[in-house]
C-alpha cells in the first residue's frame, strides 16, 4: 500500500495523551481531513511513542515503555494496515525502532543484558544481534542497507563512525562537540545529518550535515538550539525546529546549508496563546510539511506548503488530547 503524495495522504500517526485513566500516551491514527481518530494500540499498559512508517506505508512500528515492580520494561510493536499490533520483542526489551531499507525488518536498541542493537522482521521472527560484540550508542542504517553510522556508547562521544554490519570500521568523523546524536542518513546515501552539542542537555546544539565523499561536515542552521529534523524524500532538503528566546521556528534548508528560511515562527511568549511545535514531518512528494501545534488550549496538526502557506488544519473534539507529539505522515 503506497500512498504517494501530497497534502491528501491518507493518515497521520502520532502519540497522544488524553486526560483520563490510565494517563498514558497512546499511538493514534487520524485521516488526512482530521476525521476518524482511532487508537492503534490494544492496551493501556504502557506509554507509547516514536511511531515510524515503513517506506511503502504498509507497516507502522512504535515503542512502548512502562514501570513495573521489577523495573522498567519496554517493547517494540508493529501494525500492518491498521491491524492489531504485534509485539516484536516478546521475552526481551526494545526501544527506538528504525526501519531497515527493505521495509520488512526493524532495527531497535535493547538494554536486556549488555546494551546492544537487534534486528527483527515484521512478524517478530528472525531476531538477531547486530555488530557482534561491538557496543554502540546511536545507530542509523544506510539506504542501501550495507553500512551503519554509529556513535560510541556513553559520554564524551566527539564524533561518529561508519561501520559494516559486523561492526568493522570503514570511516571515522571527529567532532569538536562533546555529544553527537540523532544520526540520520539522507535518502540518497550521500550525506548523514546529526545534532552536535557541548552538553548532555543540548542547551546549545546545532544541526550538521556530513558529506560522505569528503568526510567533512557543515552546519546548516544558525539558531542557539536546533533539535528535531527530517530529510525530504529526495534528500535535497531538511526541515528542522530551532528555538530562539521567545519562539520555536520551523526551518527548511537545502542539504548544503543554502536557502535556509523559516516555514513558520511559533511564539512561546504569551501563555494564553502559546504555540509549540514538534518534529516536522514531510509529505512523500516533498511539497508539504505537517507540524503539531498547541494554541487556545487545543492541539492540532497543521499542514503547510513548503512556501509557508497553511493548507490544512486538523482538529477534533473527541478525544480531547492534552498532549500530542511525534507526528508521522504516512507515505
Amino acid at each position: 500500500m503506497n500512498h504517494t503524495g501530497d497534502d491528501a495522504a491518507p493518515c497521520f500517526a502520532f502519540s497522544g495523551f488524553v486526560e483520563a485513566e490510565p494517563y498514558k500516551f497512546q499511538i493514534y491514527l487520524v485521516d488526512s481531513d482530521g476525521s476518524n481518530p482511532r487508537r492503534v494500540s490494544v492496551g493501556w499498559e504502557a506509554d507509547e511513542s516514536t511511531p515510524a512508517w515503513s517506506r511503502d506505508g504498509s507497516y507502522l512500528a512504535y515503542g512502548a515503555a512502562s514501570a513495573t515492580d521489577h523495573g522498567e520494561t519496554s517493547a517494540i510493536y508493529c501494525s500492518e494496515d491498521g491491524s492489531p499490533p504485534v509485539n516484536l520483542t516478546v521475552g526481551t526489551r526494545g526501544r527506538g525502532p528504525r526501519w531497515m531499507p527493505d521495509g520488512k525488518h526493524i532495527l531497535y536498541f535493547s538494554d536486556d543484558g549488555p546494551d546492544h542493537w537487534d534486528i527483527v522482521d515484521v512478524a517478530g521472527q528472525g531476531r538477531h544481534r547486530l555488530f557482534g560484540d561491538h557496543l554502540f550508542g546511536d545507530v542509523s542504517c544506510s539506504p542501501d542497507g550495507t553500512h551503519y553510522a554509529v556513535t560510541a556508547l556513553g559520554e564524551n562521544i566527539y564524533g561518529f563512525s561508519i561501520v559494516t554490519a559486523a561492526g568493522d570500521m570503514v570511516q571515522a568523523y571527529a567532532s569538536s562537540h562533546r555529544y553527537v546524536t540523532d544520526l540520520i542518513w539522507s535518502p540518497t546515501g550521500r550525506e548523514i545529518a546529526f545534532i552536535a552539542a557541548d552538553d548532555e542537555e543540548g542547551t546549545r546544539s546545532g544541526l550538521y550535515v556530513l558529506a560522505r565523499a569528503t568526510g567533512e561536515a557543515h552546519r546548516v542552521g544558525s539558531m542557539a538550539f536546533e533539535g528535531t529534523f527530517e530529510w525530504s524524500s529526495d534528500g535535497e532538503r531538511l526541515a528542522f525546529v530551532g528555538q530562539g528566546r521567545d519562539s520555536d521556528v520551523v526551518y527548511i534548508v537545502d542539504r548544503d546549508g543554502s536557502d535556509a528560511h523559516p516555514l513558520l515562527d511559533l511564539n512561546r511568549g504569551d501563555p494564553s496563546g502559546e504555540i509549540r511545535s514538534a518534529s516536522p514531518s514531510w509529505s512523500s512528494d516533498g511539497r508539504h510539511l505537517a507540524v503539531s501545534t498547541f494554541v487556545d488550549d487545543a492541539f492540532t496538526i497543521d499542514v503547510y506548503s513548503v512556501e509557508g502557506q497553511l493548507t490544512r488544519q486538523l482538529t477534533w473534539d473527541s478525544p480531547a488530547f492534552t498532549l500530542l507529539y511525534d507526528v508521522a505522515w504516512q507515505p
